[in-house]
């Protein structure tokens, strides 16, 4: 299976995408409907897993960097915010980490209330969706990485107490992870 099928299989079919060039890399942010999980529309990058990324001990993997919401309310920006977090990844030539907070100066959408991103597996869309083995990818290995809004209070609370404790609550109170008009829980 391709990066591309494996896209499509997860998250939906590509309806539109956008070119981006960072330093030696071009990638693409491409958006996705119709995927595993209704009524979500998935923003993620096809090519930033080309571009080799510094593990532990040595190792190398690559990433795919995604942002999934409730297809009813996309933020003009979404594609943007993509972009800049796969910049930075590309530009540091070091991978995300499970649990790592992404703050951002600021609202990260007009009129919302969030001012970072939580990193995470996209494990609501099945084990096959945490990552994709080829020999065409960065060190062999992909490893798709959902960026997930969070407010200010959650991002200190899972520094606090990890992300764990703060995935516990979000299943506690059943919190609807795509939803942009979702309460902060902390």
């Amino acid at each position: 299976m391709t990066l591309i099928s494996q896209v499509e299989t997860i998250f939906g079919k590509i309806e539109r995408g956008w070119s981006f060039q960072c330093g030696a890399h071009p990638y693409k942010v491409v958006e996705c409907l119709g995927g595993r999980l209704e009524g979500i529309a998935t923003y993620c990058t096809v090519g930033v897993s080309r571009a080799v990324l510094k593990f532990e001990r040595r190792r190398e993997i690559s990433h795919e960097i995604l942002i999934s919401l409730d297809a009813g309310f996309i933020p003009t920006n979404v594609v943007a915010l993509v972009r800049q977090v796969s910049d930075q990844v590309l530009d540091s030539h070091l991978p995300l980490k499970n649990n790592e907070i992404i703050r951002r100066s600021g609202p990260i959408f007009l009129g919302k209330n969030f001012t970072a991103f939580w990193v995470k597996s996209p494990i609501f869309f099945g084990d096959d969706a945490e990552a994709y083995e080829s020999d065409g990818v960065g060190g062999g290995l992909c490893i798709f990485v959902w960026l997930v809004p969070i407010f200010e209070s959650e991002a200190k609370f899972i520094e606090l107490y990890g992300g764990e404790a703060f995935e516990d609550l979000l299943v506690e109170r059943d919190v609807d992870y795509f939803s942009l008009e979702r309460p902060a829980v902390v």
